[in-house]
């Protein structure tokens, strides 16, 4: 994920009484709190569970949050489904230590948002398969798991007796957000003792801001990666969870103006809408481009993105990623013709 230009952390914090995380995060949190603590508030108002920091959390270095539970409960030959499309370091994460990623390609539907398709979801499991491996949002595709699917995706981990690792970079980035869209994995019958829920945040250690990622889950599961793994001293002050900080205020009103523009500009292009999240996916192959040729002629017209073949066996070299991050919405107005000259450009020459 490309970085955003965030500014310093600040500790007031101003209640938002439309979603839960934010309003918990207001009325209840307070500071300073240790990083362990805000870690656990903010997931136990995300999953209507209690969670305990001494004994439901772990604080890690930046990066090894994800690679400590990999590592705690996958050995090789094991299989962990994920998303098709996914993020590109969670296919690597899986595959150093020796596991193999399944993946559960999502209904890509032109002008609309992604949908989770349940037939292929169940076809991935296998007597190998250990976990699933998900985000809600995903990246980089925006997609975002319904109550439903999640009642769904439970079902198959207690069914299947899978462990079931919630990657939370984007939990609260959801754009037009009303109670309904909101939902938590862990929240669904048999779910708590299953789910690990990673992320990462930001606070003052010996007075300068440094990041650290967190790990909560039931207390026998994170007992199992202590004892792997060595936690970060939690000497932090003055914490906040990092999708917490990327869904608050400007940040999320600036990129909702950016991606309104994307999805103005680019309409009737074959494009997925993200609920959430701060990229979208457009699907080339609809003008007989892969996605490195796409991303080179993409390039020629001044516009950057990534191509996904890396990120999916069945969507992958179809679509190239564009990030709306950083760009000004008055940049973004002149994607389209750009984008046209590109993509239209190989047809003319064929």
């Amino acid at each position: 994920m490309e970085p955003l230009d965030l500014d310093l952390l600040n500790p007031s914090v101003a209640p938002d009484p439309t979603n839960p995380s934010e309003r918990v995060y207001a009325q209840e949190m307070g500071y300073p709190k240790t990083a362990a603590q805000v870690a656990v508030n903010h997931v136990s108002a995300m999953a209507g569970h209690e969670y305990d920091a001494k004994r439901n959390c772990l604080i890690v270095d930046p990066g090894s949050s994800l690679q400590s539970v990999l590592r705690t409960f996958l050995r090789p030959t094991d299989q962990v489904i994920l998303t098709d499309p996914t993020s590109r370091s969670l296919i690597h994460s899986v595959q150093a230590v020796g596991a193999r990623p399944i993946l559960a390609p999502l209904i890509f539907r032109p002008g609309q948002t992604w949908a989770v398709n349940y037939r292929a979801f169940a076809d991935c499991i296998t007597d190998n398969t250990k976990a699933m491996l998900l985000q809600s949002p995903c990246m980089p595709s925006g997609a975002l798991f319904s109550h439903q699917d999640w009642a769904f995706i439970g079902r198959l981990c207690v069914e299947s007796n899978l462990l079931l690792i919630f990657e939370t970079s984007f939990d609260t980035v959801i754009y037009n957000f009303d109670r309904s869209m909101w939902s938590h994995p862990a929240s669904f019958p048999g779910m708590e003792e299953r789910t690990l829920v990673i992320g990462s945040g930001s606070g003052f250690l010996d007075k300068k801001l440094q990041s650290f990622e967190y790990v909560v889950g039931p207390e026998g599961l994170v007992s199992n990666i202590r004892s792997v793994v060595l936690s970060k001293p939690d000497r932090f002050t003055y914490c906040e969870v990092a999708s917490f900080r990327l869904s608050k205020g400007d940040l999320i009103e600036t990129a909702r103006k950016r991606r309104d523009m994307v999805l103005y500009v680019l309409r009737g292009l074959p494009i997925g809408i993200p609920a959430g999240g701060w990229s979208l996916l457009l699907r080339v192959s609809d003008f007989g481009l892969t996605a490195r040729e796409a991303t080179g002629r993409l390039a020629e017209q001044g516009i950057k993105v990534r191509p996904m073949d890396e990120c999916g066996d069945v969507h992958g070299m179809y679509f190239v990623r564009l990030v709306f991050a950083h760009q000004r919405v008055e940049q973004l107005a002149t994607l389209r013709s750009r984008v046209e000259n590109a993509l239209t450009m190989y047809e003319e020459t064929t």
